[in-house]
């Protein structure tokens, strides 16, 4: 095969073209995020292989999902060095820190949704949709919520 043509590009975690033949562990892997945000149980993967054949890539897809579906998630490398407690506990320190901050951005856009619409916390007709002053067109989207709750699972995806 033309090798400039050539889809195959060994690089660790390097995404190729398409994820041909991954779609049973994307799916199993989709439907237990949804399983667990209904509160149900999820079966759990365990992915191995030899070298180069995409365990990165497909955890890397896992880590997509998980987004789309509003967790958070943190992406450790464990080793056979004794470090494992330490990873562990940086990675739920940065899950933490993004839990929070995701909570006060929700806070201030209640806040500002609480100012922007009158105490019913509904907009009123005259003011709906809002407009940029000394604009005509209005906002093309507003959310309907704040933010995903921050109590969303969280998720670690490790290698």
């Amino acid at each position: 095969m033309d090798p400039v043509r050539n889809p195959y590009s060994p690089g660790a975690g390097t995404r190729p073209p398409a994820l041909v033949g991954r779609e049973r562990e994307i799916d199993a892997m989709d439907i237990a995020l949804q399983r667990l945000l209904l509160g149900r149980d999820g079966r759990s993967e365990m992915l191995t292989g030899l070298r180069g054949v995409g365990k990165t890539v497909l955890l890397n897809e896992f880590e997509h999902l998980a987004d789309a579906r509003g967790y958070f998630h943190e992406h450790i490398e464990v080793s056979e060095d004794g470090e494992l407690p330490p990873r562990l506990a940086a990675a739920f320190r940065r899950v933490l820190l993004s839990m929070d901050a995701r909570r006060r951005i929700g806070e201030r856009v209640h806040r500002a949704l609480g100012i922007l619409t009158p105490s019913t916390g509904r907009p009123t007709p005259a003011t709906w949709p809002p407009t940029w002053p000394g604009s005509s067109s209005s906002w093309a989207r507003w959310p309907a919520t704040t933010a995903p709750a921050c109590s969303s699972p969280s998720t670690s995806s490790t290698t």
